[in-house]
């Protein structure tokens, strides 16, 4: 591979990587009930991750495996990364949301998996904009995650407007 090409490649998976093994560090212990249900996009990371290794067979450069270690810093924090809920508040994309931004939650049972939607008003912002926010329990956690938002943030269920 072009060595111009390597270096853009390593710095952009190097920097994305490190971004999100940081939001992993800072969220993982403010989670309780985790989201570990595989998703598309998950299946996806450790397809690109099996295509990284394998790819290491054809480069040979020292430049080539510090780009392929970057993939993989990238690849594994993403799969690190886990939504959920805990004491302090919920977890969604390594972002942290804490309950007193949640204005209302809503819970809603499907086939296999159950979507709570939260909302509320994002207070980082200069507009205090509103957000929306979807995280998504196996079915089996239906009932943990029910009682667990009750007793932490029952006052704010609220009927949404889903789908």
């Amino acid at each position: 591979m072009d060595t111009t090409a390597n270096w853009i490649l390593t710095a952009i998976f190097g920097a994305l990587g490190i971004w999100l093994l940081y939001e992993y560090v800072t969220t993982h212990k403010k989670v309780e009930i985790v989201d570990k249900r595989w998703t598309f996009s998950r299946i996806l990371f450790v397809v690109a991750a099996a295509l990284a290794l394998f790819s290491a067979m054809l480069y040979n450069t020292m430049l080539d495996y510090l780009r392929l270690g970057c993939m993989m810093l990238c690849i594994v924090s993403f799969l690190l990364l886990h939504d959920g809920i805990g004491d302090e508040g919920l977890v969604a994309y390594g972002h942290f949301t804490p309950w007193t931004d949640v204005k209302g939650y809503d819970i809603q049972e499907k086939k296999n998996k159950v979507e709570v939607y939260f909302s509320g008003t994002e207070r980082n912002t200069k507009k205090n904009d509103d957000f929306t926010i979807i995280v998504t329990f196996g079915l089996k956690q239906s009932e943990e995650v029910q009682a667990y938002l009750k007793k932490h943030i029952g006052k704010k269920y609220r009927r949404m407007k889903r789908d």
